[in-house]
Parts: C-alpha cells; structure tokens; sequence
C-alpha cells in the first residue's frame, strides 16, 4: 500500500473506484439479503418468550447498524462504513463467539472498504 502514494493518478482513481464499487455491490447483496431474513423472522406467527438485553444489543448490532451503516455508505462513505464496521465491532464483543465465523466476518467487509475507499480518496486528494 505504499506504493499507492507513487502510482500515477489514474491508477490510484482507478484502485479507489473498483473498491467502491466492490464495496456497494456487496455491501447492497448484504442489505437486500439481510433484510429478507429480518422481514421473514419479523413476519413469522410464532411468539418469542423474554428476549434478554444481549439479544437486543446483539440485534441493533447486527442487522440494524448493518443495514443503516451499508444504505448510508451510498451517500457518504465514511459515515457509512464506520457505522457498519462499529456495529460489528460491537457485536464481536458482546457476541464473541460470532467473531470466530467466516460468514459474519465476510458480513462485515464492505464496511470496511467503504473506509478504505474514503482513506484512499482522502490521500489522493491530498497528493493530486
């Protein structure tokens, strides 16, 4: 990555945007999938008894800071990813046996590149 700083302009626009574009495509199969899952469990007839508070906690974790973090970062990266990525930090320490999955770390990568993204145009807007 420190080559970034010495690679010609176009290129670093070029790096810049594949990252953002990899992080909205996945970023929107998350939301979309996420929220066909929630609107199934939300929908379903059966009643849960008492939710304790590490559940709620868990849940505006994970998928509600998701799926707000991810549609935000449409708009404004940083602010999106870093609402997404919080989210799962958060929920990684309240739920730390969801750190260990590969799939809620994947979950988590679009926000991620949503901030790479940001810091690299930060940089090229400083150097070019």
């Amino acid at each position: 990555m420190s080559n970034f700083k010495y690679a010609p302009m176009r290129q670093r626009n070029n790096i810049a945007n594949l990252i953002k574009w990899i992080a909205r495509i996945s970023g929107t199969a998350i939301v979309v999938f996420v929220l066909y899952f929630l609107l199934m469990y939300l929908l379903r007839s059966e009643s849960e008894s008492i939710i304790s508070t590490k559940d709620v906690f868990a849940f505006f974790c994970f998928p509600v800071s998701t799926i707000i973090g991810l549609s935000i970062a449409w708009k404004w990266e940083a602010i999106g990813g870093l609402i997404s990525t919080l989210g799962f930090i958060l929920l990684f320490v309240v739920r730390p046996d969801l750190s260990s999955s590969p799939i809620m770390t994947a979950l988590a990568l679009p926000g991620l590149l949503y901030l790479v993204y940001w810091i690299l145009r930060k940089k090229s807007k400083k150097i070019g």
